[in-house]
């Protein structure tokens, strides 16, 4: 995914962040080598952000929405309290059966459970009293995962939304349907009283939402 900020700014800032370890390095060789769009995949420097939010918060109970090559979920997982759990969903059962293979080996692997599925489909069967969820799926979709992740997610909990500058063409005033899309988005977390929120431009820019 094209970053936001300049490539001399995005590697300064990946460089002096936490590195991310040999499990990490080895699903980031895995995605480039065999994935066809692997830009699509969370990088080092985001991914040391999700795990700091995780190992802040020690959740419980982690959502996550895009599963992909696992990126994301391993960096997720890490902050997982002792008895945590995460529940990452993907749509495509190849790349989930793929992927769940190459976590055979990792030591979070007991903690994570892999659906395949649509979201909108599976997210109704899920438990509430979610602590962390992340996003990164259907564009399109992000109006209705958020109404319908938001009453499931615990009173203080954090919502994190990927790619939500949309390649910077967020600030075009001619934007296409899929940017216009994620602005009203924008807006409409902005103007919900339910939650607080802040727009990171890190890569692609992520929407941090706590609910009240």
């Amino acid at each position: 995914m094209k970053n936001v900020l300049s490539k001399t700014l995005e590697e300064y800032c990946s460089s002096l962040s936490t590195q991310s370890g040999d499990a990490l390095n080895a699903i980031e060789r895995y995605t480039y080598t065999q994935m066809l769009k692997p830009q699509m995949s969370t990088d080092s420097w985001q991914g040391s952000f999700l795990t700091m939010v995780s190992q802040i918060m020690s959740p419980k109970y982690i959502l996550e929405l895009g599963t992909f090559t696992g990126y994301s979920t391993l960096c997720l997982a890490k902050g997982l309290s002792s008895e945590g759990k995460l529940i990452t969903l993907e749509v495509n059962a190849e790349t989930l059966a793929k992927t769940k293979a190459q976590f055979q080996s990792i030591p979070e692997f007991n903690k994570i459970e892999f659906l395949n599925g649509a979201a909108l489909e599976l997210i109704p069967t899920l438990p509430n009293d979610i602590d962390l969820i992340y996003i990164d799926a259907k564009k399109d979709e992000y109006h209705d995962y958020y109404e319908s992740l938001i009453p499931k997610l615990r009173a203080g909990g954090i919502l994190i939304v990927d790619n939500i500058l949309w390649y910077g063409k967020i600030v075009d005033s001619d934007k296409d349907k899929t940017t216009q899309l994620i602005h009203d988005f924008n807006v409409r977390v902005f103007n919900d009283s339910r939650v607080d929120n802040c727009i990171l431009p890190i890569r692609d820019g992520l929407q941090f939402i706590r609910k009240h």
